[in-house]
């Protein structure tokens, strides 16, 4: 554990986030190396159909291009950071309890009230409100999620120069926490946007050419993109493993800029539009998302 702390430079003030780093490796390891292996496959087979972008070249004309994927607390420690700042003293499962209790005890009071237990009932729920007042949910998701995702991801990170992705279990704990989401599920969504940000960069099209110009493109057409597949993934997935859509959209809730642009092509494009432009746009540099919508307003119109 001192190692972890050297390697960072940055011990937790909260003592719930310590606590999920000291636990990580017993407590929840074994979800995040499920989520990668079983999900790995499917999520680059998506992609790679999707796409039609490929990690080699093909049989016997030299070695795929290796995607790494490392699990670590937070990136920069800036998530971690951001609790000290405004929550340091709260303790993030203890609140998560107590929120589930009064919701429970909200879908129960009639029957308190129908065996005249009310001498029960009421101190209850009168401690859950008061508590819950404390930390106003609303506030929570404005500081720690809301803020950085307007133009960061907050759950992982693609890295340009060594095709590494990286997952922050600090945020994905807290975030299936607070909205009783299913780890394994946001993982795979966070994976899917990732693993899209892989492909597009380094894909090979059927000419052999990569996205060079992907990390000095804007925001806008780098995250709308991985968005907008992740969205396709998770509707593929949604009649086998529904949780991966909800979750999903559980996420949308939280992130805005960069990262719902792809909601308009959802909706008014189809997948052969946004396609084209992503092929017009990475075989020919483009870099300004005012350019990239032209391509698929173009696109839309020629391509009925």
């Amino acid at each position: 554990m001192s190692e972890l702390f050297d390697q960072y430079k940055y011990e937790p003030k909260n003592k719930s986030v310590l606590a999920i780093i000291q636990e990580f490796e017993k407590e929840y390891s074994d979800i995040f190396e499920v989520a990668k292996t079983k999900w790995n496959h499917s999520i680059r087979e998506f992609h790679r159909d999707a796409t039609g972008l490929k990690l080699s070249r093909g049989l016997g004309q030299g070695k795929g291009m290796n995607i790494s994927i490392r699990f670590l607390p937070d990136k920069d420690n800036e998530f971690i950071k951001l609790i000290d700042q405004h929550f340091p003293d709260l303790d993030f499962t203890e609140y998560t309890k107590i929120k589930a209790l009064d919701q429970s005890l909200a879908e129960a009071g009639i029957y308190f009230d129908k065996n005249s237990r009310t001498d029960i009932y009421s101190p209850m729920k009168e401690f859950c409100t008061s508590y819950l007042k404390i930390y106003n949910l609303k506030e929570l998701h404005a500081m720690l999620f809301s803020e950085m995702g307007h133009s960061k991801d907050v759950f992982g990170s693609y890295f340009f120069k060594d095709s590494r992705v990286e997952l922050y279990y600090i945020p994905l704990i807290i975030f299936s926490q607070l909205h009783q989401v299913p780890l394994e599920s946001l993982i795979v969504v966070v994976l899917a946007h990732e693993l899209a940000h892989a492909y597009h960069h380094i894909g090979l099209d059927t000419d052999g050419f990569s996205w060079n110009s992907m990390d000095t493109t804007e925001l806008e057409i780098v995250e709308g993109l991985a968005q907008y597949y992740t969205a396709l993934f998770a509707e593929e997935q949604e009649l086998i493993y529904p949780n991966i859509k909800s979750t999903y959209l559980k996420l949308q809730e939280f992130q805005s800029g960069p990262y719902c642009v792809h909601k308009a092509w959802l909706s008014h494009a189809k997948k052969e539009h946004v396609k084209h432009a992503f092929n017009v746009t990475r075989r020919n540099g483009i870099k300004t998302y005012q350019v990239f919508g032209q391509i698929l307003k173009d696109a839309k119109n020629q391509l009925k």
